[in-house]
């Protein structure tokens, strides 16, 4: 693994605290060789590393579905990402892949049918708005 270029393409892609976790955990349960300046230069801060990783392993602990355990896997995922304001956008607004999922219509056969009926529902309307 080239090191050095992993910790850059980690930065550029606001992706250090994820990979430092995977990385460190990796190290501890499977005794796999990982430079310590590698796990230094993708370390997040002293709290952030300490929360993270109790949250995480307290996750892997007792991964049972449960309220506690959707707010722990919701902590977990503000606490892997890299920038403070960045977890306060993704908190207070959706992804793209859940907006497209939530609004995306479910054929195409829907897709067709809306593009069919709404202008004649529309024009209906009008008309009988007229009429009165």
């Amino acid at each position: 693994i080239d090191w050095g270029k992993l910790e850059d393409l980690c930065g550029r892609m606001k992706i250090r605290s994820p990979v430092f976790h995977s990385l460190s955990f990796c190290q501890e349960f499977f005794q796999i060789p990982i430079p310590e300046e590698v796990l230094k230069g993708l370390s997040p801060s002293w709290g952030r590393r300490k929360i993270g990783k109790s949250l995480i392993r307290r996750n892997l602990l007792f991964p049972e579905k449960s309220r506690v355990s959707r707010l722990s896997k919701f902590l977990i995922k503000a606490f892997s990402i890299d920038s403070w304001v960045e977890a306060m956008l993704w908190f207070l607004f959706p992804t793209r892949e859940w907006m497209e999922q939530q609004y995306s219509p479910r054929s195409t056969a829907e897709t067709y049918a809306y593009y069919f009926l709404h202008p004649i529902l529309h024009l209906m309307k009008g008309l009988s708005g007229s009429m009165k």
